[in-house]
C-alpha cells in the first residue's frame, strides 16, 4: 500500500518502548524469546533476498512487542495521573485504532487502483475479474470463436481461467509468442486477448498482418491495458520461420584445453556462462542454450584419443542424450540413453562398445517434454 508500512510508524515509540521492557527483563523466558523473534524473523530475507513473504514474519514479534510498549506506557500514565482509568484509556486506544484502520480501508478503496502504474506481473497484476468475465462473455456468444487469454500478466492465470470459465471449450490459455515462434493454424475465428507488450510485439515482429482491435479495456489509470485483437498470418511466414530455427540451430566455435589438446567445440547459443563451464570440472557451474533443444555439442580433435564413456550431468527434466563417436569421418558407435524426471541433477554416463581411437565427438541432449524452443541445461562433459 503506497505511503504505508508494514507497521504503522507512529507506533514505533511504543516498539521501542517494548524492547527496552523486553531487554530490561532478558532473563525472563517470555520477554527474551520476544527478543529472539525479533533477532530470528529477518533472516529469511537476509539470507536469500528481501521479499514481501519474507519480511512479514518480523510484524509478529513487532506486533507483540508494540502492544507490550503500550501497556507500559498505559500504565505509566496511570501511575502519574491516577485518575485516568484502564477503560478510559483502553477505549481511547481502541478508538485510535479502529478509527485508523478505517481511514486506511477507506483510502485503499479510493485511491488503491492509481497507487502503482505497474499493473503486470511485477506490480498488482489487474484485470482477472475484467478480462476473464469479458472473455467468457465473448466465447457464450460466440461459440465458433476460440478466445485465447495471454497469460504473461499475472501468477497462476490458468486458476483464474478455471474461477471464472471453466465451463467454456473455446476458452482458454494462449500467448502470441507461442504463434510467433512455430506455425500454427490462425484464422479469424481465433480472438487473442493481449496486454499492450504483446501489441507492440506483433507489431515489432513484422509476421501477422489484417490486424483488427476489437475493443480494449483500460487500466484504472486510463492507459490501455488488455487488447481483444484479431490477426493472421503474413503470407511468407513459413519462410521466416524456418530462417529463425535455422538461426537457432547454428552452432557457434570456441577452442578449449582438453586433453592437453586445443580443441575446436561447436555449441548452440547460449544465454547462461560460457561453453568452457561445461568443462571445466566443476559440476557446480552449468552452461543453458538460450532457445535450442537439443543441446548440440561438438568436439573436434586435432589428434586422436582413446574414449570409452562419456558422462553427462544434467539437470531433472526428462531428457534422451545421444553421443556420437566419429574417426576420420566414419561414425564408430553411437550411444542413446533416455531418463525420466528427477528432483535432482545427476551424472549420466554413456559407455561405448569398447574402447575407441577417435577425433571427433558429438553430443546431443534432448529435453523430451519441450518443443524446439527451449532452455537445456548441462553441468558438466566428462571424458574417459
Amino acid at each position: 500500500m503506497q505511503g504505508y508500512g508494514h507497521i504503522l510508524w507512529v507506533t514505533f515509540p511504543f516498539w521501542v518502548i517494548g524492547l527496552v521492557r523486553c531487554i530490561r527483563r532478558s532473563k525472563d523466558p517470555s520477554h527474551r524469546t520476544l527478543i529472539f523473534a525479533t533477532l530470528a524473523a529477518p533472516s529469511g530475507a537476509a539470507i536469500v533476498d528481501w521479499g514481501i513473504t519474507r519480511g512479514l514474519v518480523f510484524i509478529i514479534p513487532a506486533t507483540l512487542m508494540t502492544a507490550l510498549g503500550i501497556e507500559v506506557s498505559i500504565q505509566w500514565l496511570q501511575n502519574k495521573r491516577p485518575k485516568f482509568k484502564t477503560a478510559v484509556l483502553s477505549i481511547i486506544m481502541f478508538t485510535l485504532l479502529t478509527g485508523f484502520c478505517f481511514f486506511m480501508l477507506g483510502d485503499a478503496l479510493q485511491n488503491g487502483p492509481t497507487w502503482t502504474t505497474d499493473y503486470g506481473l511485477e506490480g498488482m497484476q489487474y484485470g482477472s475479474q475484467q478480462v476473464f468475465t469479458r472473455a467468457a462473455e465473448i466465447a457464450r456468444e460466440q461459440p465458433n470463436t476460440t478466445v485465447l487469454v495471454s497469460s504473461t500478466w499475472a501468477n497462476g492465470s490458468d486458476v483464474l481461467l478455471r474461477f471464472f470459465a471453466d465451463d467454456l471449450p473455446n476458452l482458454r490459455m494462449g500467448n502470441i509468442n507461442a504463434f510467433a515462434q512455430d506455425y500454427r493454424p490462425l484464422d479469424r475465428n481465433t480472438l487473442f486477448v493481449m496486454t499492450q507488450e504483446d501489441v507492440d510485439f506483433i507489431f515489432e515482429s513484422d509476421k501477422f498482418t489484417d490486424i483488427t482491435v476489437e475493443e480494449v479495456i483500460d487500466y484504472p489509470d486510463g492507459s490501455p491495458g488488455f487488447h481483444f485483437v484479431r490477426l493472421s498470418y503474413v503470407d511468407d511466414i513459413e519462410a521466416i520461420l524456418d530462417a529463425e530455427r535455422a538461426a537457432r540451430q547454428a552452432l557457434l566455435v570456441e577452442e578449449l584445453t582438453l586433453n592437453d589438446q586445443t580443441v575446436q567445440v561447436e555449441y548452440p547459443t547460449l544465454d547462461i556462462n560460457e561453453i568452457g563451464q561445461a568443462f571445466d570440472g566443476d559440476t557446480t557451474t552449468l552452461i543453458r542454450t538460450l532457445a535450442a533443444n537439443p543441446l548440440r555439442l561438438v568436439l573436434t580433435f586435432p589428434e586422436e584419443i582413446r574414449l570409452s564413456s562419456v558422462t553427462l550431468v544434467i539437470g531433472g527434466a526428462p531428457s534422451r542424450m545421444t553421443v556420437t563417436a566419429m574417426a576420420d569421418g566414419e561414425v564408430l558407435d553411437t550411444v542413446v540413453e533416455e531418463v525420466g524426471e528427477a528432483t535432482v541433477f545427476r551424472e549420466i554416463t554413456l559407455t561405448f562398445n569398447q574402447t575407441l581411437q577417435i577425433d571427433q565427438l558429438e553430443v546431443e541432449i534432448l529435453s523430451v517434454l519441450d518443443g524446439e524452443i527451449a532452455h537445456v541445461h548441462l553441468w558438466e562433459v566428462i571424458l574417459e
